[in-house]
């Protein structure tokens, strides 16, 4: 666990540590050019990890912005260690399921793509296109569509490496 009593600690502690999780309070002091606001450093830190909001500030506007600046959860002071520790191991779940799942995510959404246009397909036939697929190879969907593209990337290379030595045999002979 890393404390921090400003925004500007804070920010030189996220990007020391790299923690898993930051916990905000909403009233870090005056903000300045040296120190942000609660709704400034969630912005900083939204790229970086989920943060939730703990604070005595219990406005809807406060909470609206906090929601729009990144904030992954809200609680207040008063809330219970109970509600605290179950926000914290949600939001880090939540967040552990993101980071595994966008590489998988990325490649099953490129090769959708790809069997849509080579294939002329719509996306639910794509999609069980590549399940049928893995099925029949019994791997998983995220095997298949990573097959796909490695299949993809190197029939492009195939093709260029071709391309290039007929147009140079073209020019040697001409």
């Amino acid at each position: 666990i890393l404390e921090a009593t400003n925004g500007r600690e804070a920010l030189a502690l996220a990007e020391r540590e790299s923690p898993d999780l930051a916990i905000v309070d909403l009233n870090l002091g005056p903000p300045g050019p040296e120190s942000p606001s609660g709704f400034n450093l969630l912005q900083r830190l939204r790229e970086r990890m989920p943060a939730i909001v703990l604070t005595v500030d219990q406005r809807p506007e406060s909470i609206r912005r906090a929601a729009a600046a990144g904030a992954w959860g809200y609680l207040l002071k008063s809330s219970d260690l109970h509600n605290l520790s179950a926000t914290v191991e949600i939001v880090l779940a939540r967040s552990r399921d993101l980071r595994g799942k966008k590489p998988e995510t990325e490649a099953l959404d490129l090769a959708t793509g790809w069997l849509m246009a080579t294939y002329r397909l719509d996306q639910p036939a794509a999609r069980r296109a590549l399940v049928h697929l893995a099925n029949e190879k019994r791997c998983t969907t995220s095997e298949i569509a990573q097959e796909i593209l490695e299949s993809h990337q190197l029939h492009s290379a195939l093709g260029r490496f071709i391309a290039e030595r007929v147009h140079a045999s073209a020019r040697e002979e001409g």
